[in-house]
């Protein structure tokens, strides 16, 4: 009896550990591949807010959200706490414009609460017709210490059938110093952006939705390829109360690993999104 009763006790000891080591590895699992895909998604999310900034900087002299606010033109700011970090420097030619948008050599607190220094410099072909395109490039540009590289080409591809302006986005040799000696993650893109939202007023820089679909791939600061694929179009929206991706799911694949997929909701604005690893039970992240 006393053996047997010592039996069930060592069972129910080894079956404790196992479930605790299997549940170890699955934290173990999910710290590693979220920690991966937040790094891609702010990678993502700057070069973003990147083109954000060319689509203002093309008409305006004053970058809201992302830079300098103008009081005069958008009463909706909270302007005590208003940024003046980004001059907006314009040059027309008969077949481009040229601009530098100029944050200065040390960090500035912009209106959305991020740290920006550095130089992004557009060209944009006049007129912005089918097939023109706008070029963007960086000089020593950061957010928040992250350092910002490559080459963004936007293209003006034809209207859908109701209407919305679409333009293809595509970063070529992008990189991303990451701050605190975090590493680099090396980024291209290919994706179509279709404005459902607020095309009607471009001069309104804050009533915006797109659609986004397309792929991101590149290499994480550990040296392993990823492909991040958008398999249920990106809503963004570009809005003065919610400037998030709302729904949509990406599918994040990295070589040797199992496959993920992050879920951004159904239209909550927050910056959280539901991640599954395989075949684990999903958990919640938050994003930057």
């Amino acid at each position: 009896m006393k053996k047997s009763i010592f039996t069930l006790g060592m069972f129910i000891l080894s079956s404790s550990i196992i479930i605790s080591c299997n549940k170890n590895k699955d934290e173990t699992i999910y710290l590693e591949e979220n920690g991966d895909f937040i790094t891609e998604n702010l990678a993502a999310r700057s070069y973003e807010e990147v083109a954000d900034i060319s689509d203002q900087a093309i008409t305006n002299d004053d970058i809201i959200i992302y830079g300098r606010v103008n009081e005069s033109t958008d009463n909706s700011i909270d302007f005590m706490n208003k940024s003046a970090c980004a001059s907006v420097t314009r040059t027309v030619s008969a077949n481009a414009v040229n601009i530098v948008v100029d944050y200065g050599p040390v960090n500035c607190g912009c209106p959305d609460g991020k740290q920006r220094k550095g130089i992004i410099k557009i060209r944009q072909a006049i007129p912005f017709a089918k097939d023109s395109t706008r070029v963007i490039t960086f000089d020593n540009y950061f957010v928040n210490n992250n350092k910002l590289g490559g080459l963004i080409t936007i293209t003006k591809k034809e209207n859908t059938t109701e209407g919305f302006p679409v333009v293809g986005i595509s970063i070529t040799n992008g990189s991303v110093v990451l701050a605190a000696n975090g590493g680099t993650l090396l980024y291209a893109s290919e994706r179509t952006r279709t404005h459902t939202e607020g095309a009607s007023t471009p001069l309104i820089f804050n009533d915006d939705v797109f659609k986004i679909e397309g792929t991101r791939n590149g290499t994480t600061p550990a040296g392993i390829l990823f492909t991040s694929t958008i398999t249920n179009p990106l809503i963004h929206k570009r809005k003065l109360d919610c400037r998030e991706t709302v729904q949509g799911t990406i599918r994040f694949t990295k070589t040797g690993k199992p496959d993920k997929v992050i879920d951004f909701g159904n239209g909550l604005c927050d910056n959280t999104a539901t991640v599954t690893v395989g075949n684990l039970a999903p958990r919640t992240i938050i994003l930057n």
